[in-house]
């Protein structure tokens, strides 16, 4: 079968993650003035705790999946 098969008309199809148990949603804000006076850390701070905090949720979720399917 080929790959465009069973896309939806249009040709477009959902952008779906395929690895169970992840949220591929990152939040970003600017920078604070604070962080503006770090200089370019300024700019990659802000997407790193966002990336720790995503990261986070997903161990979190994976964990209680895992403890639920075992009964741990």
């Amino acid at each position: 079968m080929s790959l465009t098969a069973k896309r939806p008309s249009g040709g477009y199809s959902e952008k779906v993650s395929t690895t169970m148990g992840f949220v591929g949603i990152i939040f970003t804000k600017p920078a604070s003035p604070f962080f503006r006076n770090l200089g370019s850390f300024s700019s990659s701070l802000p997407d790193r705790l966002s990336i720790l905090v995503t990261s986070s949720a997903n161990f979190t979720a994976m964990w209680e999946v895992w403890q639920s399917r075992t009964g741990a």
